[in-house]
Order: C-alpha cells, then structure tokens, then sequence
C-alpha cells in the first residue's frame, strides 16, 4: 500500500501524532456532522468562534452548541464535544516535513552533483 511505503521510506512508526484522521474527517466532512447536529433537536449552536473558550455564554438559559472552535490561547481547537492540540499537530506536520526533506536528499540530492 502507499501509505505504509511512504511510512516506511521517511521512518514513521505507528503512534505518530498525525496517524489520526479524526480533526481531518471532521473537517472534511462537516455537512455529514452538521445535518446529524441539526437532524436531533431544534437548538442553538456556534460555528467558526475565535477565542478563549468561556467566551461562550448562556444562551436562553442553556450552553450552545458549538461546531468549530479555536482558542489561540490554549492551542487547541474544538470540533462538537472534541478537543485537538493545534500545537501537537503542528509539531508532528514538521516532523514529517524534516523526514520528507532528509529522505529526497538520500535519494535524490539537490543540487545534482557533477
């Protein structure tokens, strides 16, 4: 499989921070997501918020629901009820990109020698 070639080639073993494809089928598939939120009961929710997390009040008594939340404070960014580390994610994508680089100048060394 390609997947576990390229794995194999840049040295990435399972438990990699990045193995998870939780945030990216939330991303991906928000409509999926949205029409179950909306599917259950008529409620009040909050979509593409920006900021510390209490900055989310009561509203008509209740909390809202929230879609998609990032606070910049914490490095984490929330999707429903789920908490992701910005700051871990982004660390794993670098580790990748350091392996990428590494591996290309094995097999493939730029500029080409003469």
């Amino acid at each position: 499989m390609r997947g576990d070639h390229l794995r194999a080639s840049l040295g990435i073993g399972h438990g990699h921070v990045i193995e998870s494809r939780k945030l990216r089928d939330h991303l991906h598939h928000f409509d999926e997501r949205m029409d179950a939120l909306t599917s259950v009961e008529p409620l009040i929710y909050i979509d593409g918020n920006f900021g510390p997390e209490n900055i989310i009040g009561i509203i008509n008594g209740s909390p809202p629901k929230v879609m998609r939340h990032f606070d910049p404070g914490e490095n984490t960014y929330h999707f429903q009820d789920e908490e992701f580390d910005i700051g871990m994610v982004a660390d794993g994508l670098r580790d990748i990109l350091d392996r990428a680089r590494k591996r290309l100048a094995e097999i493939s060394p730029w500029p080409p020698r003469r």
